[in-house]
């Protein structure tokens, strides 16, 4: 008997910014660090990202890095 799924699965769309290999990244509560970035020419590719606290390196998909509401963070001088 074949397997069936019962959700379907719908693509969303890539992040409209691709950061830079070497650039962090945030959902507010975690960061990352972008170890290697998505190959410009295929959008099935994974992007690796470390986690700035466990040191764990994870390949993550287009589709995945949407849904964690990843944003770019910044660089920025500290006010006294």
């Amino acid at each position: 008997m074949p397997l069936r799924f019962s959700k379907t699965i719908r693509r969303l769309p890539a992040p409209p910014q691709r950061p830079a290999g070497g650039s962090y990244l945030t959902d507010g509560q975690r960061l990352f660090r972008v170890v290697a970035p998505f190959p410009r020419a295929q959008e099935s590719a994974t992007a690796l990202l470390e986690d700035c606290l466990t040191l764990e390196v994870t390949p993550f998909s287009p589709d995945e890095l949407y849904e964690m509401r990843l944003r770019l963070v910044r660089a920025g001088v500290a006010r006294p």
